[in-house]
């Protein structure tokens, strides 16, 4: 909340030296007054290899860009509102999908689809109110992706991990963490599933680690259920 200015920076020396390719002004001290609060992610799409970033987290300062020359240029695709806001993207041929980072109980967190042609975007699933998607996961088997939650408002009794299967489109849950009044979530997972194992890393926040479950809560609780 303190920074005057967020960057997305770009190496082309392997990390030696480093260029600001989107630079936005931030709160400088001020809450929700800057163009954004900070960047969320900047990732590159495997087919297109074009780059697209978001912001947060009040309603002016989320955005979604695409960049489609490596950084020199940026393209608002989406804004001004908590749709626009999100912390990663699932990438298709043709197709990329996203999920709102919002913990506003006055904003459903809705997943979509962007036709990456067109631009236009469908809403396809949409997850209980005041639940934040911290992070989508891209699975090979079965096809779709894995949707982590958290519960930033620290109100709901439990968090949830979906699935959103391509073959049916639809959203189904995977497990719930019971969390009481404690709060918490998965802050991030792989952005893919491996495919010789079909494991998926994730890390918790540190209210899973508490011992909710009754396995002690250890750092190794998260594993052993899924």
């Amino acid at each position: 909340n303190n920074a005057a200015s967020a960057r997305i920076w770009k190496s082309e020396e392997k990390g030696l030296t480093w260029t600001a390719v989107l630079t936005k002004g931030a709160n400088n001290g001020v809450v929700n007054t800057g163009e954004i609060r900070h960047f969320h992610c900047v990732q590159v799409d495997p087919f297109t290899k074009h780059w697209w970033a978001s912001s947060g987290d009040a309603d002016a300062q989320c955005h979604v860009w695409r960049s489609t020359d490596e950084g020199a240029t940026w393209q608002v695709i989406f804004s001004g509102d908590q749709q626009a806001r999100t912390l990663g993207f699932v990438f298709e041929n043709g197709y990329l999908y996203y999920g709102m980072d919002s913990p506003h109980l006055g904003a459903q967190s809705k997943i979509f689809r962007v036709d990456k042609t067109t631009l236009a975007r469908t809403e396809v699933a949409a997850v209980p109110d005041g639940l934040a998607i911290y992070m989508m996961t891209r699975t090979f088997y079965p096809a779709g992706f894995l949707v982590w939650t958290a519960d930033e408002l620290m109100t709901a009794p439990s968090v949830g991990v979906y699935f959103f299967d391509y073959h049916t489109q639809e959203l189904g849950s995977v497990f719930e963490f019971y969390l009481g009044s404690s709060g918490g979530g998965v802050q991030e997972a792989s952005r893919y599933q491996d495919r010789e194992t079909g494991l998926v890393w994730v890390k918790p926040s540190s209210a899973l680690f508490r011992d909710v479950y009754g396995y002690g809560g250890t750092s190794s609780t998260l594993s052993e259920i899924l």
